[in-house]
């Protein structure tokens, strides 16, 4: 997982540049940036490369002049006014879909008006509601815009991106931090929400990889072959990593779910060759968002 780049990705609560609550902004900082012991204080949200923000946020003097990627992220709203948010931000935006009940809806809602979307807190999605947007993803014959994770996934079965479940979630060691609302960081929402850190933010870069939790994550996949674990003789391996048994997060019922969706994907993107998928992603990047 671990990428050995010279710039990470660094996940940020919106609320710290002054955007509404609840928004998150991705900054793409350099590694020396990251080792300063005062990095905290020189962010700047006109350096994001994407900000996140609820579907009814104003569009605040913050933004006014932001550049980058947007995405608008589901909350309480009617699932047809979603794609419309989207819409009137411009070009560069995409939907977040969060579990919930009206969460299909969202999803379909976004694939007719042609706006791009994304699985948000995969973790937390049911198995039947994963088996359905995979199922709108595959069949519906208008659906033009991309359904992240399934687009990438589904490149990287038919050998157009190389990705896996690790990527698309941006949660590659070395390369994604994530910055809780309390200042503590770690890979990605995922861990947070089951409290797996690296430490403090203001730790920096040095802090965090002598963590046993970065320690751990930069030998996990050596680890499941010298250990001769189920996931390194799984035929979902090449496309997740062993992401659902991920240390500390072990969820062996949704690593079993997603084996089946992932040889559904697999079989039907085989069949139907390199027309299964285009090879651009409207998205942006495929595999995990902004800037590779």
């Amino acid at each position: 997982m671990s990428e050995g780049r010279a710039t990470a990705l660094v996940d940020l609560p919106g609320e710290w540049f002054g955007l509404p609550e609840g928004s998150r902004a991705v900054l793409e900082m350099a590694e020396t940036e990251l080792a300063a012991a005062d990095w905290l204080s020189s962010l700047e949200v006109g350096r994001a490369v994407r900000v996140s923000l609820p579907e009814d946020a104003p569009w605040g003097p913050a933004l006014r002049e932001y550049p980058g990627d947007l995405s608008i992220r589901a909350l309480t709203g009617p699932p047809a006014a979603l794609p419309t948010a989207v819409l009137a931000r411009g070009e560069c935006a995409s939907a977040e879909i969060p579990p919930g009940q009206s969460a299909l809806e969202r999803l379909r809602a976004c694939g007719e008006a042609g706006v791009p979307a994304r699985l948000a807190d995969l973790d937390l999605w049911p198995g039947p509601d994963l088996a359905a947007a995979l199922d709108f993803y595959i069949t519906c014959p208008t659906l033009e815009s991309p359904v992240e994770p399934w687009h990438s996934l589904a490149q990287a079965v038919s050998g157009g991106w190389p990705c896996d479940l690790w990527h698309a979630e941006e949660a590659v060691v070395g390369r994604n931090i994530y910055i809780s609302v309390q200042g503590l960081a770690t890979l990605s929402a995922r861990f947070d929400r089951r409290e797996r850190w690296f430490g403090a933010g203001g730790e920096g870069l040095e802090g965090w990889r002598g963590s046993a939790l970065w320690r751990e994550l930069e030998g996990y996949r050596r680890a499941l072959f010298r250990t001769r674990a189920e996931c390194a003789f799984c035929a979902a391996f090449p496309w997740c990593g062993g992401f659902w048994v991920a240390p500390g997060l072990e969820d062996h019922e949704r690593c079993e779910v997603w084996r089946g969706l992932m040889a559904h994907l697999a079989k039907m993107a085989r069949e139907a060759g390199a027309s299964a998928t285009s090879s651009t992603n409207p998205m942006g990047t495929p595999c995990g968002r902004g800037t590779s």
